[in-house]
């Protein structure tokens, strides 16, 4: 048997596995009633303290939106990517997960 074939082989079979673990370990096969929070994006897990959004502390910088804009600009590019992405794609789908003051530094311009 060849290499590609034998690595495609496994990779299929990674993939069964896996799905046979995901299927047997949710909620609704085992029965589960409870309609609590089952991800990191459902929007009823709770509020995420402003630390833990993009890593640094908001609680310095003043709440208005000339402040928040500036030290998001003094921040490096790549640092700045990331949280456009952050607040394009968590933020922008579960807003009321985040405090207004997330909400803010994410919109400030």
């Amino acid at each position: 048997m060849s290499l590609s074939k034998s690595a495609l082989g496994l990779a299929a079979l990674a993939f069964l596995a896996g799905s046979a673990v995901l299927s047997a370990s949710s909620p609704a096969s085992a029965g589960n009633t409870n309609h609590g929070p089952t991800s990191i994006l459902d929007p009823n897990s709770g509020p995420l303290a402003d630390w833990e959004v993009f890593g640094f502390d908001l609680s310095s910088i003043p709440d208005d939106p000339a402040s928040l804009a500036a030290f998001r600009a003094s921040l490096d590019p790549w640092t700045q990517r990331g949280i456009t992405n952050r607040c394009r794609y968590d933020i922008g789908i579960h807003p009321f997960r985040y405090s207004p003051k997330v909400r803010d530094f994410c919109w400030a311009r």
